[in-house]
């Protein structure tokens, strides 16, 4: 399967790029924002999960290591892992 997507820069909040409904079966693409101090719930994916860190700093937690990043910062996370984020900056990061 090839796969094209555009996408803007999207408000605060997340979006699907890419996923089970597009036949990915062990990713999913999105992009996103976070508000200064935002967050999301412990989740977890059923494929692997990349974090490409744009701008401002985020705390990320995967399993039971938590590290600050910050941009440029790439996080590989496999699946079934839990993972929460949130931004630790004034900023909002994407």
């Amino acid at each position: 399967m090839t796969y094209f997507a555009k996408y803007g820069t999207s408000a605060i909040g997340f979006e699907t790029i890419a996923g089970r409904n597009d036949g990915l079966h062990r990713i999913v693409l999105a992009a996103g924002q976070l508000g200064p101090s935002e967050g999301g719930p412990l989740h977890l994916h059923h494929g692997e999960e990349i974090l490409h860190i744009l701008s401002g700093e985020v705390e990320v937690t995967v399993g039971s290591e938590t590290r600050r990043c910050a941009a440029g910062d790439v996080v590989i996370i496999p699946t079934a892992a839990e993972v929460l984020g949130r931004a630790s900056s004034s900023d909002s990061p994407r």
